[in-house]
């Protein structure tokens, strides 16, 4: 199978309107076509058909499981934000040392001929710096937004394992759940 026009299930998710566990319940269901990639994720193929709707509730083996693969690959894509966020700080260290080493030559050099070179090298790095540190804080950004999903997923997580620890009658549906936005605090 070509994955080249495959998205991930977050993307068809956004694309269809849907939650990431619901576009992985159809999935499972066989409603949409996919496969998973080397590293175990689900690649989904969009061909416009409209989905059919899921038939009763899913059981908490089946939830259980849907969360467990969301969460796998929420924290593989952490692990890729840190491995980014590693290399740009090596970057900007990088980049930092040039540019203190400029600044060094800089002052040590007093010809003027070599002043206008010196002055644009120096506004060069002071310019990737800048542009270092952006990205990184940007990827700061998208881990610490990802680290909400995963605790919000979590609380998802205990909130089900605790309705199933529940008696039968004091049970609340997953679609509930889900439609009232999140688990309850405390």
């Amino acid at each position: 199978m070509d994955g080249a026009d495959a998205v991930s299930v977050a993307e068809a998710a956004a694309r269809l309107g849907l939650s990431t566990l619901k576009v992985r319940a159809h999935l499972h269901a066989g409603h949409l076509a996919g496969f998973r990639n080397n590293r175990g994720h689900w690649r989904v193929r969009l061909d416009g058909a409209a989905l059919p709707p899921l038939q009763g509730e899913a059981d908490e083996r089946q939830i259980n499981e849907l969360m467990l693969e969301e969460l796998l690959e929420l924290r593989d894509q952490h692990a890729a934000q840190e491995e980014t966020i590693s290399r740009l700080t090596a970057l900007v260290e990088r980049q930092q040392a040039l540019l203190e080493k400029s600044l060094a030559e800089r002052e040590s050099r007093h010809q003027e001929g070599l002043q206008p070179a010196l002055t644009r090298a120096l506004e060069v790095a002071e310019k990737a710096v800048a542009r270092a540190e952006a990205e990184k804080a940007r990827a700061e950004q998208r881990i610490r937004a990802r680290d909400e999903l995963l605790e919000r997923a979590l609380g998802l997580m205990e909130n089900m394992l605790r309705a199933a620890e529940a008696p039968r009658s004091e049970r609340r549906g997953f679609d509930w759940l889900l439609r009232r936005g999140g688990p309850a605090k405390g």
